[in-house]
């Protein structure tokens, strides 16, 4: 039986848990982000990252509303990768907007009978034109698409293993000494971005976090140093005449070797093919 593929339409926090979980289990993974800087959080995930033509910079980890056009652009990458998949995640939503459609009716009748869409974002509405929130819905064409609210409380044990280990890290990150005592550095980005108040001093709205930007672009090649030709000394006139007096293949009379013989190896015991060599 071949891997499933599973697609993952949005590189946020979720979908890159959902990139790593998939990854694992041996699925065939690909993902797909508006924001640049995403593309190597994918790969690091072990999947291949689906280029759409549409690009945006955020500072906030959270995708912009795209014109009328770039969503027209953005879904033909949406439908080709989604009827190649198995299963589907979206996760794209938008802050204190509607969850924006990627994919719509065409897009689904075009995928396998059989295959899964996990709509995570079906309490702002839902990133498909069929999600219909708190319920799973199966398709005509034979594709399920999965709109629950409240994944999370659907796992229990798992849930409270999380947020339990959430609450650890958070009062081992505010008291370092583990003494009890609140030591609160304001330039960690989780501290400052949850104070409201700090020594009668309004810290509230905290300022934008920075997510990791897109990787540098490689340096341009530098430019080799232009080795000098070394121009070849001009023989001396008198060596050009003592190389010409014999024709090839003729004894020079010297010695009993022929010419170019005793030319080419130098030979020391003819002093006309010494001096033409040196």
């Amino acid at each position: 039986m071949p891997p499933a593929t599973v697609y993952v339409i949005g590189a946020g926090v979720a979908g890159l848990a959902a990139l790593g979980t998939a990854n694992s289990m041996g699925a065939i993974v690909r993902a797909t982000d508006v924001r640049a800087e995403a593309a190597e959080q994918v790969e690091s995930m072990g999947a291949e990252f689906v280029e759409i033509p549409v690009t945006q910079e955020s500072t906030t980890g959270y995708a912009k509303a795209m014109s009328e056009s770039e969503a027209e652009a953005a879904g033909v990458v949406y439908a080709r990768e989604a009827a190649r998949a198995d299963i589907v995640i979206t996760t794209a939503q938008i802050p204190g907007k509607p969850a924006p459609i990627l994919l719509d009716d065409a897009a689904i009748a075009a995928m396998q009978p059989g295959s899964v869409i996990v709509d995570l974002a079906a309490s702002t509405g839902g990133n498909t034109t069929q999600t219909v929130k708190g319920k799973t819905v199966v398709t005509p064409g034979g594709v399920t698409i999965i709109g629950y609210e409240d994944l999370a409380r659907r796992l229990p044990g798992q849930s409270s293993q999380l947020f339990g280990q959430n609450l650890v890290n958070f009062f081992t990150l505010v008291t370092p000494e583990r003494d009890g005592q609140l030591a609160l550095n304001m330039d960690d980005e989780i501290v400052r971005s949850i104070t409201v108040t700090l020594d009668d001093t309004v810290m509230w709205p905290p300022p934008a976090i920075e997510v990791s930007a897109a990787p540098a672009a490689p340096k341009a090649a530098e430019p080799e140093a232009e080795v000098a030709a070394v121009e070849a000394e001009p023989a001396k006139p008198w060596k050009k005449w003592l190389a010409g007096q014999w024709p090839p293949r003729l004894f020079c009379g010297l010695c009993s070797a022929p010419r170019p013989i005793c030319v080419a190896t130098s030979s020391y015991s003819c002093w006309p093919a010494w001096l033409v060599s040196t």
